[in-house]
């Protein structure tokens, strides 16, 4: 059931050791070799101490799986998947079967119930699909996984907002004009692309002002309602970014804090109504924190930064993951490009419209699906 692999170091430094438990592989993570090892000892040692119940429903299996997975899981990936489960399958008919009783027909009735709510109905499918592998290929209580047997909800694109150059630079004027904690927040984000519980992980050492860097290497996160520190989730998201000289400024006047944090904690449903009223008042539309994320992005690569540059400072797992998210952005860039190119072919004399727009004044805002 269990096969090895030695531990290995990372090129970021972790080390990494792992498990092939009923045919897939389980990585864990830690500074040193021994945390990695202790990890994974620590799992193996939680299946063997805690066995599944025999002949299960499906609402038995469940609350086990939640509990063996606790000491494994992010806790906002824990509480996730508890809310799901204790909220859409545990009080339905379904959760009363037995595994063996279960069908297909079953697993597309718990995430039918959600068709209105499309993505949180595509991940109860997948928590549901992860749960009942697990049961065939770690626990073996069943032979088979029937939720790969079953329609898996159409996958929506998510829609992303961002502004044009104009309502950034108002929204950047705006900061200025109220510099305070808030604004230094949303300027960051803003400038350097952070995810929102990165930006409230970073602590006064993370931040070099002479240098004009920035260090990620921890997130914040809400689990209900209560403020947890966590390491960023990837390797990639561990990173250093090179600040802009505005963003440097409004950090600048940021006051110390006891606690060591560069912002005080604050609840995402805190940081929309401030974000919301700053936009007001800069006279731009709202397009939530994301959105500035979104904008950073779609800024650069409309500029003409590199892919994999751009990658590395979003701390995303590969280019690839960018140049799916910002394809808009990449084929706005690259058609201005080779327009260009061949609007060379003419000579100046032979160019009654004139050169072909830069890419970037081809740039307007839109919802855009990717």
């Amino acid at each position: 059931m269990f096969g090895y692999s030695r531990a290995t170091k990372r090129k970021d430094g972790r080390w990494q050791a792992s498990v092939m438990v009923g045919g897939r592989r389980r990585y864990f993570y830690g500074r040193t070799r021994a945390e990695a090892v202790k990890k994974l000892r620590a799992f193996l040692e939680s299946l063997e101490a805690s066995p599944p119940p025999e002949d299960p429903t499906l609402g038995e299996y469940l609350r086990f799986w939640l509990e063996a997975s606790r000491p494994f899981l992010a806790p906002t990936t824990l509480a996730d998947r508890e809310y799901l489960l204790r909220s859409h399958v545990l009080p339905r008919p379904e959760a009363s079967k037995r595994l063996w009783q279960l069908s297909p027909a079953d697993i597309a009735a718990l995430v039918g119930a959600l068709s209105r709510i499309p993505a949180r109905a595509e991940k109860l499918f997948r928590v549901l699909h992860t749960a009942l592998k697990d049961a065939v290929l770690v626990h073996r209580l069943v032979p088979e996984n029937v939720a790969a047997k079953a329609p898996r909800p159409p996958r929506r694109a998510p829609e992303r907002r961002f502004w044009t150059e104009e309502q950034a630079r108002a929204f950047v004027q705006a900061l200025f004009a109220e510099p305070d904690e808030s604004a230094a927040l949303f300027g960051l984000i803003l400038g350097a692309g952070l995810r929102r519980s990165e930006a409230l992980g970073l602590r006064r050492e993370d931040l070099d002002l002479g240098a004009g860097l920035l260090r990620v290497r921890r997130a914040l996160v809400y689990v209900r309602g209560r403020p947890v520190e966590k390491e960023v989730k990837t390797p990639a998201a561990r990173r250093e970014i090179p600040l802009p000289g505005w963003v440097l400024g409004l950090l600048r006047a940021l006051p110390g804090r006891a606690d060591g944090r560069l912002f005080g904690p604050a609840t995402q449903q805190a940081l929309y109504r401030r974000l919301k009223a700053r936009c007001r008042r800069a006279g731009v539309p709202y397009i939530g924190l994301h959105g500035l994320r979104h904008t950073a992005a779609s800024f650069a690569i409309l500029q003409g930064v590199p892919i994999p540059e751009v990658s590395r400072v979003l701390g995303h797992a590969s280019p690839q993951v960018t140049a799916s998210i910002y394809a808009h952005a990449i084929a706005r860039l690259g058609a201005g490009l080779v327009a260009g190119a061949l609007d060379a072919l003419a000579g100046e004399e032979n160019r009654p419209g004139g050169s072909s727009p830069r890419p970037r004044d081809k740039f307007q805002p839109r919802r855009l699906k990717s």
